[in-house]
């Protein structure tokens, strides 16, 4: 079973991703604070992280840098997703593995997710 971890400031949003990777049998963990991201990270182990960009304090691109320099989180499959328009330089910038826009179709969510989780 595949663990993804998902993280956003809107519970509503959490709430709904979690229900719609959990019918496809994924063991999905949330997190509405970012401030516990890289705690999570160590402690759930996830296959990938699904994470928005805009998070009061917070930006995603910034925690996802983080996670593609550190040596214990550089192989994370990393998927950003945002209501904003944001430089496609930005995205790249911060080594995000895909970029969703909210709002986004469930199988647009199942496509990108499978395309990264690993196989085997």
């Amino acid at each position: 079973m595949w663990k993804i971890l998902v993280v956003d400031d809107n519970p509503d949003i959490l709430e709904a991703v979690s229900l719609v990777l959990s019918r496809k049998n994924m063991d999905v963990m949330t997190l509405e604070d970012p401030e516990k991201l890289h705690q999570s990270i160590t402690q759930f182990a996830p296959d990938l992280l699904l994470m928005d960009i805009a998070m009061g304090n917070y930006d995603g691109r910034n925690l996802c840098r983080e996670i593609k320099t550190s040596p214990d989180e550089a192989k994370l499959p990393v998927i950003l997703f945002s209501a904003r328009n944001y430089p496609e330089e930005s995205i790249s910038q911060c080594k995000a593995d895909s970029l969703l826009a909210k709002p986004f179709r469930i199988n647009e969510l199942y496509e990108v997710v499978y395309s990264l989780l690993p196989t085997g």
